[in-house]
């Protein structure tokens, strides 16, 4: 518990979920009572026995761990049972790679504009870029895994754009091996998570409307998607959006499988990759919350 600030696990009183992403009905498949929950400045985490949730209030930026509650539980309180029977359903939409592949470079520019502010590490960005343009994905997710601050690493935040783009472009297909790459990232079981759902092309609400914006042609729009995106938390939303640009920018995505430097259909590719890194996707998830 002492591993976040602000962790508790006494009290009780029962909160009323009015809308959750996919990753909060996948962890809450039946009425859950928290195992141990952490307050942070508008969000409450809580960890039951299949996942991770973040209760926050509404007009908070939606995401697929979100469950949006009409009253956050204050210091001390346990959010209680956690039942979302009943409960609506938000899933992020996204544009058919077909209908994104002409508009790259809108979402590009978008996106680079609310990366900006990004707190990812320049070393390790650095280090990524290297192997990105070696068209080595898995040496990218190695060195960005756990970097830098923040409740989910930026660097974590900045796979998960990464990991969201890919999924983007390449279409259902892209998942197994996405999916595989998130699980050999070592870091916290909130961005473990995060992680899981971006390679399934779930992520933020605003990322998700900077790629229909862009897919529509409408530059403006996506330009307003990227301000709201990159208000999120204190460097969240700016380093996916990092990740996000690098994706959508990646010649890999675009190579036909089977052709070297390509991980998309290789999964054991892809693994390969980690294990010579020192990731071990079998490996248990921590509770720190990054390094640097």
């Amino acid at each position: 518990c002492a591993a976040w600030p602000g962790c508790w696990r006494e009290g009780a009183a029962g909160v009323r979920v009015l809308l959750a992403g996919p990753g909060a009905f996948a962890a809450l498949s039946s009425p859950s009572q928290p195992a141990a929950w952490w307050r942070f400045s508008g969000s409450v985490v809580v960890q039951v026995s299949r996942g991770v949730v973040v209760l926050v209030r509404a007009g908070a930026p939606l995401g697929p761990l979100e469950a949006v509650v009409d009253e956050l539980p204050g210091p001390g309180v346990s959010p209680g049972t956690l039942d979302l029977h009943g409960v609506p359903r938000w899933r992020g939409v996204l544009p058919e790679p077909a209908r994104l592949a002409p508009v790259l470079g809108i979402a590009r520019e978008a996106a680079a504009l609310a990366a900006e502010g990004s707190l990812v590490p320049a070393g390790r960005w650095a280090a990524a870029a290297g192997s990105l343009a070696a068209g080595d994905l898995g040496g990218a997710a190695g060195v960005l895994g756990g970097a830098g601050p923040g409740l989910t690493p930026a660097g974590d935040d900045a796979l998960c754009g990464l990991f969201f783009a890919l999924r983007a472009r390449r279409g259902a297909a892209a998942e197994a091996w996405l999916g595989a790459l998130a699980s050999s990232v070592e870091t916290t079981r909130l961005s473990s998570a995060a992680l899981h759902w971006a390679a399934l092309g779930q992520a933020l609400a605003p990322a998700h409307d900077l790629l229909s914006a862009a897919a529509r042609g409408d530059a403006a729009a996506a330009g307003a998607a990227a301000r709201a995106l990159a208000r999120v938390g204190h460097s969240s939303g700016a380093d996916l959006a990092r990740g996000l640009a690098a994706g959508l920018a990646w010649a890999g995505a675009d190579l036909p499988a089977g052709t070297p430097g390509y991980a998309g259909d290789q999964p054991g590719r892809t693994l390969i990759l980690c294990a010579a890194r020192g990731l071990d996707h079998r490996r248990s998830k921590t509770l720190q919350i990054g390094t640097t």
